[in-house]
């Protein structure tokens, strides 16, 4: 556990382990597992996204990565629709997986890397990237429906930004701290809160 040490008080029925490559920045990024039925999903340092069951046993382990963004150390995050695993990352890539399988899908190249949480509704999946854009997405190859653009911060969080699904709405979060509602369906604006005081603002800016 390189996310620091963590108190249990439970009893533990059964214990297993398996052995990969350290991520780095574990902690800052708050990367995700992703379990489907006893499986759990999971992914290393290379960018390798491995499929284990509860006895450790490897079902599946895919790379969808090139030796240059390797060495970059891509930092992924989850999101499961019934067959599919949806991945975005830190370096603009996202693409889908048969969980069955581990087989690639499709693959696209966004404008800006991943930095939320990955929603996922019906044939549809959302994300917000790092100039502040939430993005829909078809489930099915990848293809963008619509894009919702806020304000762009001068400095990039390595925290998860937030999104929630309610009824008709889809909420998000920007790293000004903006929260923004807007319709699911064409992304059109329904309401804005503006959270961070101006005075707050400037003199973060200021000390940099």
């Amino acid at each position: 556990n390189n996310n620091g040490r963590s108190n249990y008080e439970g009893s533990l029925k059964s214990i297993s382990r398996y052995k990969f490559s350290k991520i780095q920045n574990f902690d800052q990024y708050e990367p995700e597992i992703a379990i489907d039925k006893s499986n759990i999903i999971f992914f290393d340092n290379k960018g390798s996204i491995l499929n284990f069951n509860k006895d450790t046993k490897l079902i599946w382990k895919i790379n969808n990565y090139t030796k240059a963004e390797i060495k970059t150390g891509p930092l992924l995050s989850f999101a499961k629709l019934k067959d599919k695993l949806v991945v975005a990352d830190n370096i603009s890539k996202i693409y889908a997986i048969d969980i069955n399988n581990g087989k690639i899908l499709w693959t696209i190249k966004n404008n800006s890397p991943s930095n939320s949480q990955i929603k996922v509704l019906d044939d549809k999946f959302f994300l917000v990237d790092e100039n502040n854009t939430l993005n829909c997405f078809s489930i099915n190859d990848g293809k963008l429906i619509w894009k919702h653009n806020t304000e762009k911060s001068f400095i990039n969080s390595s925290k998860k930004l937030s999104i929630l699904i309610k009824n008709e709405l889809l909420i998000f979060s920007n790293s000004l701290g903006d929260i923004t509602a807007v319709d699911i369906d064409n992304g059109k604006l329904i309401w804005q809160r503006y959270t961070l005081q101006s005075r707050i603002y400037e003199d973060i800016m200021t000390c940099l």
